[in-house]
């Protein structure tokens, strides 16, 4: 009897077989499979996972980026898509961001053409020229930023096993609703949020009427990776802000090296700094208090 992962990747396969792709299967991953995919003159090669609850995700892994976006299924119906992604969730300094994206089938071919991806992959320079790219090919995107302050002052008022994910989920649904309402007319017919949370913890606060994808690895959808690049886009500006503001080298990340520059922010402005530029709920926040003497 075949697993779930090879039945759904027959499926895939038969399904590009007719549209003229020609699929080999080239290595068993430790959770997955990768396979080459070509057609006349181009070859990409992707990851290919299955899980309980997760379903079948499609990951770029190298070659051929523009194949890869003819791959990428979209709505599966020449209808835009739409898609959601965070920046700044497991960074110690600076904002929360959630962006939400609609792409159409021939914008998306585009950026897979100009290199889109999930931003984790890419640099900051082409971080930007991608954002500059995205927001050449769509106006209907919108983006929401919580910043260290306001993100804190609601960690502080959770209650009854809230959390930081709870915050994060009122924010897709935020970025979602202003996105639809920037698209007009046309809505996307589907929309893939980047799954962080079991879909109990979100579905209620989304715009009701659209048929939405939880997807782990959402970024093989060209609008959950230009979501992701305008959210990092965005955070990364953000955390340029804050250090000139305060005169300290700030960069993404939590680990021993953060707990460095925030003990010397510290040592500078008081504790009260971490208020304004650091997610206080962090480990690093009492490492930090430590280190400063505080």
């Amino acid at each position: 009897m075949s697993s779930p992962l090879e039945s759904a990747t027959a499926d895939w396969a038969s399904a590009l077989a007719v549209r003229g792709f020609l699929v080999s299967i080239v290595r068993v991953l430790s959770n997955g499979l990768q396979a080459e995919v070509s057609d006349t003159g181009r070859t990409c090669r992707v990851n290919l996972y299955h899980s309980r609850g997760r379903g079948f995700s499609v990951v770029y892994a190298g070659g051929d980026r523009g194949l890869f976006g003819d791959l990428t299924p979209h709505s599966g119906s020449g209808l835009p898509a739409g898609g959601s992604d965070e920046a700044g969730k497991g960074d110690y300094f600076g904002p929360l961001v959630v962006a939400a994206v609609s792409l159409d089938p021939d914008s998306s071919a585009r950026l897979a053409a100009a290199g889109l991806a999930d931003s984790k992959t890419l640099d900051d320079r082409k971080i930007s020229s991608l954002e500059e790219a995205i927001l050449s090919e769509t106006s209907c995107f919108a983006v929401s930023v919580k910043q260290p302050s306001e993100y804190n002052a609601l960690m502080e008022s959770m209650s009854g096993g809230r959390n930081s994910l709870d915050i994060l989920a009122g924010m897709h649904a935020d970025a979602i609703s202003r996105m639809l309402g920037a698209c007009g007319a046309t809505k996307p017919s589907v929309i893939v949020v980047d799954r962080f949370c079991a879909p109990s913890r979100i579905e209620h606060l989304l715009p009701a009427g659209f048929r939405y994808d939880f997807r782990v690895r959402g970024e093989s959808e060209p609008a959950v990776a230009a979501a992701s690049v305008l959210a990092r886009a965005s955070y990364m500006r953000s955390i340029r802000e804050l250090a000139g503001e305060i005169g300290i080298g700030l960069k993404p990340g939590a680990g021993a090296d953060i707990d460095g520059i925030g003990a010397a922010a510290v040592r500078k402005w008081g504790p009260g700094i971490l208020d304004r530029t650091a997610k206080k709920h962090f480990a690093n926040t009492g490492r930090i208090l430590r280190s400063a003497g505080c």
